[in-house]
């Protein structure tokens, strides 16, 4: 299994509904499966997000192997478990579905090549809390959590008896654009951040068709570059991102003039041959035991880095934080914080007495009766109309509101 994390603006609906990358429509492709949630809630949180970069976060999940519903469930939910483990059940309007394959092999459009395509399930997290107006972003910045996302990925594998990328420590932030290449990660050089950032700049390459000048000033605008090997044989980049102890030596091939000058369509046929595209689908192995340091960043992630995340709010608290040096002391910080957080933004449970809705299609529906006596649906803390054709003022709290009397 491997595991993408990206963030998005919008299309995701569009994207699960319809848009395949291909002529062929959704229905013909895949059959869809909801896993968990429900789409068009978790649009509309979406569309209420009022921000010019990313509101959603897109995690996916593909398997070479032909795997069963339950078992994608019980992935999908432990996955979902771990990265929104610093909310409430009804604090993030998360949203799975599963795409089982109907058409199995597909024929790329640049170069004629035969695709297979794998089973695989997407996850979208709007970066908005029900509780509260304002950003979240249960995951943070990528480069610094992605030993924890590392750790999930191995110890799913292991549990499952499911295919890991590079002997199990693979994981990808990666576009559907270099989403095949399966094996990028055997193909650069370095240390495993330095293989992730090479991995995205490989990305921006391809998605923006960069020449070996145009790959320079990119970097200039993340970092420090240096040219290696100036006018010579061999000449290469290196590059220390903005915020990095150390820099990046692009001294891979794709990341070299001769690659880089190649047209789009050559370079993703160069791709072509470095990685190998599996044919078919392989069978569910054996199950591990997990391996220990992955079951202790996993337990580190539970009890203190999706926390820090999600309740260190503001410099002053961070930095407070920092200097505390016992374990303990950190431990009760985060528990105070976690409190404070809670006593300005009162869950739903806190708040009011509840009963299930019964006959409801949203699952985790809530209903309640306010000071004026009119009873409403509660999701996630969003209030909606069941008819959906009503629509009140955008800007209130209250995305719709019906009379259940």
């Amino acid at each position: 299994m491997l595991i993408r994390v990206r963030g998005a603006y919008d299309g995701i609906e569009s994207y699960l509904k319809n848009k395949t990358g291909s002529s062929i429509d959704r229905d013909e492709l895949d059959e869809r499966v909801p896993l968990y949630g429900d789409l068009d809630i978790t649009g509309e949180v979406i569309r209420q997000i009022e921000s010019d970069g990313q509101r959603y976060l897109h995690i996916s999940a593909s398997f070479t192997e032909k795997i069963s519903i339950e078992m994608m469930q019980k992935i999908e939910q432990e996955m979902r478990d771990f990265y929104c483990s610093a909310y409430g059940v009804d604090e993030l309007a998360v949203y799975s579905e599963t795409h089982i394959p109907k058409i199995k092999y597909t024929i790329d459009p640049i170069t004629g090549q035969k695709k297979l395509r794998l089973y695989h399930f997407h996850m979208i997290i709007p970066k908005t809390s029900m509780l509260r107006e304002g950003y979240e972003n249960p995951v943070g910045n990528y480069m610094y959590s992605v030993k924890y996302f590392q750790a999930l990925q191995n110890k799913i594998n292991a549990k499952y008896g499911l295919e890991a990328p590079v002997k199990g420590h693979g994981i990808s932030c990666r576009s559907d654009v270099i989403s095949k290449y399966t094996r990028l990660e055997e193909l650069f050089k370095g240390q495993k951040n330095a293989i992730e950032f090479k991995e995205k700049l490989l990305e921006v390459i391809l998605d923006k068709d960069l020449d070996y000048m145009s790959l320079k000033q990119y970097l200039g605008t993340i970092g420090e570059v240096k040219v290696r090997k100036a006018g010579k044989v061999g000449e290469y980049l290196w590059v220390k991102p903005d915020g990095e102890k150390s820099g990046v030596n692009l001294n891979d091939v794709f990341f070299m003039p001769s690659f880089s000058n190649l047209s789009k369509k050559k370079k993703e046929e160069q791709l072509d041959k470095e990685c190998n595209i599996e044919s078919d689908y392989k069978s569910v192995a054996m199950t591990n035991e997990p391996d220990s340091k992955d079951i202790e960043l996993i337990d580190y992630w539970y009890e203190f880095r999706s926390k820090e995340l999600r309740f260190l709010r503001n410099k002053k608290m961070i930095d407070e934080y920092q200097r505390l040096e016992d374990i303990n002391e950190k431990r009760e910080y985060l528990k105070k914080s976690e409190e404070l957080y809670y006593s300005k933004h009162p869950r739903v449970e806190d708040m009011i007495e509840i009963e299930p809705v019964k006959d409801f299609r949203i699952q985790r529906g809530l209903r309640l009766k306010s000071k004026k006596g009119r009873k409403r649906i509660i999701v996630n803390s969003v209030h909606y109309h069941l008819d959906k054709s009503k629509k009140k003022n955008r800007k209130s709290n209250d995305i719709n509101l019906v009379d259940l009397s």
